[in-house]
């Protein structure tokens, strides 16, 4: 065969647990396409490239979140940025029903467009899932992945303003994230040794006063070294005054690690999740 093709990888079946893996090149019109089975008589037809226009019901949603570490370095944790391509009928798991095709009144798993690219702040965002077929069990049936672009925020990324940009040929997005991407910090009030006695009220400065009204759900935590976890303080036992937060945790005496973290949703389809250290020490 002396064509020669672009090579791309198409998700094939799984037959638990093992993944059928199918590698199809394009130019070489001459090899049978593949179909994709998965027991119990399931069968679809090869995954197609679709472009982002022609996805069914698309529903694209971005999704900035803190990854939480109590012994990570640092006043704020590492923050990933994930761009889903939700599409059709929701799945499993971020798994979406395969699509019909009118044409051959068969089902098919889009797969992503290989030109198809996600920035933000003009930064590529990684394909780490390009979609494709998914046999998962005969509990959920027939699935299709999501594709899905995500970053790791690099320290140097944090622009006072900046978009996520989803493309290709057919199609361009943006989604405005504002200045999300800065770190977040508390700092303490009134107690610059961060040594607070048990059972009285801590105050912290949140550094961007404006997520505490933007992002309206509340969390504190409080784990000391060895891993032990204060109980939790929800929203209803935090009063919000300006760019500051005051609490009581319910602890022993000792040092420890305070978490506080919010979470809200600057439009329907984007969500961001804020989160920040504090190491402080508790005393009788």
């Amino acid at each position: 065969m002396d064509s020669v093709g672009t090579a791309f990888v198409v998700i094939g079946a799984v037959k638990s647990p093992a993944l059928a893996v199918s590698l199809v090149l394009a130019g070489c019109a001459d090899e049978p396409a593949p179909t994709h089975e998965c027991g119990d008589g399931w069968t679809t037809g090869i995954d197609h490239v679709v472009a982002l226009d022609e996805l069914p019901r698309f529903a694209p949603q971005v999704l900035l979140s803190p990854e939480l570490d109590a012994d990570a370095p640092g006043d704020h944790p590492a923050r990933i940025l994930t761009v889903s391509l939700g599409f059709g009928e929701p799945g499993t798991n971020h798994r979406m029903r395969p699509i019909h095709d009118a044409d051959s009144d068969d089902t098919f798993c889009p797969l992503l467009d290989p030109g198809a690219t996600a920035t933000v702040a003009g930064r590529a965002i990684a394909a780490t899932m390009t979609g494709g077929f998914q046999c998962l069990s005969p509990v959920f049936g027939p699935t299709c992945a999501e594709p899905t672009f995500t970053l790791t925020i690099p320290a140097d990324l944090h622009p006072d303003s900046a978009d996520v940009v989803i493309a290709d040929g057919s199609y361009t997005r943006a989604f405005p994230l504002g200045d999300a991407l800065a770190p977040r910090s508390i700092t303490s009030v009134g107690h610059a040794d961060l040594t607070f006695k048990v059972g009285e009220p801590i105050t912290v400065r949140w550094s961007h006063a404006a997520d505490l009204t933007r992002l309206p759900i509340f969390g504190i935590a409080f784990v000391t070294p060895t891993g032990h976890r204060a109980p939790p303080i929800n929203r209803n036992a935090i009063t919000v005054d300006g760019d500051t937060l005051t609490f009581t945790p319910d602890v022993e005496p000792g040092p420890g690690r305070l978490t506080v973290h919010l979470e809200g949703a600057l439009a329907d389809d984007t969500t961001v999740k804020q989160a920040a250290y504090l190491d402080i020490t508790f005393v009788p």
